[in-house]
């Protein structure tokens, strides 16, 4: 599967936008690139990119490891994160 095939979409419609990882186990290097590419996007269109409560302890710790959580925000519920956005 293509994920930037998906997201290319998504990227080109919407600036800003909340990546729920409420179910997210694992996250793997090639994750980390992703997120990091499709920052990108919403920033040139003046938009972000927020992640939403990660649900273990390890990939919370990963984002924080990452610096994933000061590049996307790691906010606690979803609706925080689309209060963010105002």
């Amino acid at each position: 599967m293509d994920v930037n095939f998906h997201m290319d979409p998504i990227l080109k419609k919407y600036a800003k936008f909340v990546c729920d990882m409420s179910r997210v186990c694992f996250i793997g290097s090639l994750g980390c690139s992703l997120f990091s590419s499709f920052l990108k996007r919403p920033q040139q269109q003046g938009g972000n990119l927020t992640t939403t409560y990660c649900a273990t302890t390890p990939v919370v710790n990963l984002s924080k490891l990452m610096n994933l959580d000061r590049l996307f925000g790691l906010l606690e519920t979803r609706e925080e994160a689309v209060a963010s956005f105002r």
